[in-house]
């Protein structure tokens, strides 16, 4: 491809973005991406330029290409956020690519990994809780705890940790949304939640997340905590299946897992919208991600 102007717009939202005055509690985990990512990019004689996803006006023509950073509240307007995605993607490269992220927007895609025989968490899908009572529940899970969230959601917000036979309070957002019902899997308060970044197709770091002792999610806003994680060949070799089986290539993927009874990593989720990818970790990620990126451009052009 060629390069027009060398700039890459990083897509943010209002609550992320540096110029915002009323930013998000985590949103500076953005700012921990922009100072690896931004050097790094520069270096190759790119420049990143941060733009929340639904600001209007926006001269997309202007940019080399578009990549998906933190749009942390696209579940709020899942809608808005794909077809504004589809409008930039048809000006200029977009990543990860519309179609991908469509795919990857409901979390029923997990449905459709296990059916391809991805080790994954047994499931309870239901169009709204509403539609379920305890005995559907019960029959359908074997487990003490369960978990429940939203098919459509982000970080953690809206879920519900309980015991099998409870249900969230009625005014619960939960119960009138698509919604995802799991064994709590024990290992997330043992061993926690392990996270493996890739770009291209090709692995980078991995990190271990773990919950707070009163909590049971891993992410920072619940005051989860992040550890430096070396994976076995056997656990890298688990990711990459994931990977490999995904709907279509991504530019960059974060892949969730956590260990089953039987030792098996399963997935948890397939981050490929807006993850957090972790750049304090890894003083190489700069340089794979822009690395890939260019790899990708190339492609496009």
């Amino acid at each position: 491809m060629t390069r027009n102007s060398g700039r890459i717009a990083y897509l943010a939202c209002r609550g992320t973005v540096t110029s915002s005055t009323e930013r998000r509690h985590d949103a500076f985990e953005h700012d921990h991406s922009l100072r690896i990512f931004g050097p790094a990019f520069a270096a190759r004689g790119y420049r990143l330029e941060e733009i929340a996803w639904d600001s209007p006006e926006v001269a997309w023509e202007g940019f080399d290409a578009a990549i998906v950073g933190t749009t942390w509240d696209y579940a709020t307007q899942p809608d808005r956020f794909l077809a504004t995605l589809k409008a930039i993607g048809s000006r200029i490269p977009l990543a990860n690519p519309p179609a991908l992220i469509e795919w990857n927007l409901s979390k029923r895609y997990l449905a459709e990994l296990a059916e391809q025989g991805v080790p994954s968490i047994p499931t309870l899908w239901a169009d709204r809780l509403a539609d379920l009572t305890p005995e559907d529940i019960r029959t359908g899970i074997e487990a003490e705890q369960i978990v429940i969230k939203p098919v459509i959601g982000a970080g953690g917000v809206n879920q519900y940790k309980g015991p099998l036979d409870t249900l969230p309070p009625r005014d619960h957002p939960l119960w009138h949304q698509g919604v995802m019902i799991q064994p709590f899997m024990a290992s997330i308060a043992e061993e926690g939640e392990l996270s493996f970044i890739f770009f291209d197709g090709v692995f980078s770091h991995a990190v271990r997340k773990t919950p707070a002792r009163a909590d049971y999610r891993v992410q920072s806003a619940f005051d989860g905590a992040e550890h430096a994680f070396a994976p076995a060949a056997s656990d890298l070799a688990s990711a990459q299946a994931v990977v490999d089986a995904l709907a279509a290539p991504a530019l960059y993927a974060r892949i969730d897992l956590v260990r089953r009874s039987d030792g098996v990593l399963a997935v948890m989720e397939c981050e490929l919208i807006e993850p957090y990818l972790y750049p304090r970790f890894d003083a190489s990620e700069g340089r794979n991600f822009v690395t890939a990126v260019e790899r990708w451009l190339q492609r496009t052009g």
